[in-house]
């Protein structure tokens, strides 16, 4: 099971192989010198956002600043949630064959480690609000909230994002992108999928 000590004893590595002081490190990524003291001691793990920033400026994955090196790996105080960079329709969740890589989100109630899983948005369709490489944090569910992104396979096609209206006095459903080139589709409930709600973005830096 990894600890935050573990986890200080990488940072300490990382930083004394750049040469850098704590408070270096500190004013780089936005915390104080005492912040980065505690993380090296192994009194504090930052919250995931800040290990995203601590990946990013050492240049390294953030399942490699947690110690993850291949398969599934626990550690306290997050889930391990599975990774797709691409999602046939046939595929089911958790398959490993088609399975990226893991990767971690906080332990804080809102997802549950069977219900969620994480996908390399691979297209624009969204791109008012969520840009092609972003990563999209999915919770497993096929209930329908109008004008949520969703990501869905629409005639068994790859996964893709899309707000889904229904469309009562046909019974059908509009599922629309924000993109303007990419159409709405009127379907039936049978002629797509849907694999979950996107709940949160994870922008990959620009």
């Amino acid at each position: 099971m990894e600890t935050n000590t573990h986890f200080g004893k990488r940072l300490k590595n990382l930083r004394q192989q750049r040469r850098l002081s704590q408070i270096d490190l500190g004013s780089a990524i936005g915390v104080s010198q005492a912040t980065i003291a505690s993380y090296e001691s192994g009194g504090r793990r930052p919250r995931y956002s800040r290990i995203l920033t601590i990946a990013e400026y050492f240049s390294i994955s953030p399942n490699a600043l947690l110690g993850y090196k291949s398969g599934r790996r626990a550690i306290d105080g997050l889930l391990t949630v599975p990774v797709y960079k691409f999602l046939p329709a046939h595929v089911k969740i958790g398959d490993k064959k088609h399975l990226h890589h893991y990767s971690y989100l906080p332990e804080d109630g809102r997802y549950k480690e069977d219900k969620v899983f994480m996908l390399n948005n691979l297209d624009e369709a969204m791109s008012s609000r969520i840009q092609k490489g972003d990563s999209l944090v999915v919770t497993v569910t096929d209930t329908i909230e109008e004008g949520v992104p969703f990501v869905v396979h629409i005639h068994k096609e790859k996964a893709t994002i899309r707000r889904i209206y229904q469309e009562e006095r046909t019974n059908s459903f509009i599922l629309t992108a924000d993109h303007p080139d990419y159409p709405p589709h009127l379907l039936k409930r049978e002629e797509f999928l849907i694999r979950g709600k996107v709940s949160q973005v994870i922008f990959e830096p620009r």
